[in-house]
């Protein structure tokens, strides 16, 4: 480094923090919309199924895993969840869950 300057935004560390971590969350903090959703996964299975460049994983349990997506609004977040192609359960916004349910109801009734 050679100079730092204040970006405006508040950074809670850990003491060391973990750079990896930190890297992840600034590659998916300006979304207007994010989606919190539960993997039935392992850890390392959800961090390939939803990479650390699209989302932030925490662990919840040893085979299940907490996922926070950010996108442009719900639509396209649920098409996103969609394609993973693994059961997950939308925990919020309620816009997103609906729009996973929209878009699985569409696929079971051939319209999409």
């Amino acid at each position: 480094m050679i100079d730092v300057h204040p970006t405006g935004r508040v950074v809670h560390l850990q003491n060391p923090p973990d750079a990896a971590q930190l890297v992840a969350e600034m590659l998916v903090s300006d979304y207007p919309l994010y989606a919190t959703v539960r993997l039935p996964l392992s850890l390392d299975h959800a961090m390939r199924a939803v990479p650390p460049t699209a989302g932030t994983h925490e662990p919840d349990g040893p085979r299940a895993t907490i996922v926070r997506i950010g996108g442009t609004d719900a639509e396209s977040l649920g098409e996103y969840l969609m394609r993973l192609g693994v059961p997950l359960t939308v925990l919020s916004p309620e816009s997103v869950r609906e729009a996973v349910r929209r878009r699985a109801v569409a696929l079971v009734e051939c319209n999409i």
